[in-house]
């Protein structure tokens, strides 16, 4: 009888356990600096999840910066190999000067299959919102990439931007193709200006059509903001044969582990343990049975 009791625990266990789902996200903390009343700010955050069925994320906030944030979108769908980006946006009225600090919470809905049920739960991320009146400028250039290109194709060029202050700005950039000596500039671009929100990453990328032959040349980029340069990098890149650029794999991306658990339903496991129940009682009639025929 022992055995035939750890076996249902065992198996009730297993159940319990089978359908566990865990979701990851980006950041487990927000933070919002030198925000202007009325001003804007924004923050992207990546939700994944290791289950193969669709999870359907939505996220809302808690006071008292819950009036300050929208989302966008307001919920979409996440598995296995499929991540979702949400965008949290914080546009702060009548906003007193000081430190806010709320969370924004990371809403998760199973649907469910044969053996567990839909099960909704939640976690959160910390969210601090600092509300300042002075008027802050300044953009940093996170990433410069000029890729390696096939003869006859364009010049990709992608530039990185994040705007740390409270202030929109214009950013926009120059480049240079010089030969393999850097002696000679072959052909030059300046791309338009992109409006950068306060508080936001940005990303200005380029194709720049061009007649180079195949060979080795550098690439001079300067990025300008608020009437200055921010950056100026001196890159090479390669002319080649069409089909001899390698395919590489995307990187892989690490991200802080904000884990949600969905547990199985609780309607199986109360069945299972009907079951045990039935078992028991099946024994212990049975051997009182043998003991009445003695």
């Amino acid at each position: 009888m022992k055995i035939v009791i750890l076996i249902c625990l065992a198996f009730i266990l297993l159940t319990a356990t089978a359908s566990a789902i865990t979701i990851t996200t980006s950041s487990n903390e927000l933070k919002f600096e030198n925000i202007l009343d009325y001003g804007y700010a924004e923050r992207t955050i990546k939700i994944t999840s290791d289950s193969t069925e669709p999870l359907l994320i939505s996220l809302s906030a808690t006071e008292p910066i819950k009036g300050w944030l929208s989302f966008e979108p307001e919920s979409s769908y996440v598995s296995l190999g499929n991540p979702a980006e949400f965008k949290i946006i914080v546009k702060p009225v009548n906003a007193l000067l000081g430190i806010y600090q709320g969370y924004v919470i990371i809403n998760a809905r199973s649907g469910g299959n044969k053996l567990t049920a839909s099960v909704a739960t939640a976690t959160d991320l910390k969210t601090t919102i600092m509300i300042t009146d002075e008027e802050v400028s300044q953009v940093n250039v996170e990433e410069v990439i000029v890729k390696d290109i096939e003869f006859g194709n364009a010049l990709k060029v992608s530039i990185l931007l994040e705007n740390k202050g409270n202030m929109p700005m214009l950013p926009f950039f120059e480049i240079d193709i010089l030969d393999v000596n850097k002696s000679n500039v072959l052909q030059s671009f300046t791309s338009e200006e992109r409006t950068m929100p306060s508080s936001s990453l940005g990303l200005i990328e380029n194709e720049i059509s061009n007649n180079l032959p195949v060979g080795k040349y550098f690439a001079r980029v300067k990025v300008h903001a608020d009437g200055s340069i921010l950056r100026e990098h001196l890159l090479s890149f390669f002319v080649v044969e069409p089909g001899k650029i390698p395919v590489k794999e995307e990187p892989m991306i690490k991200v802080q582990p904000m884990p949600i658990t969905l547990g199985a339903n609780w309607i199986v496991l109360i069945g299972w343990a009907l079951i045990l129940v039935f078992v028991i009682w099946t024994i212990k009639k049975s051997r009182a049975g043998k003991k009445k025929k003695r």
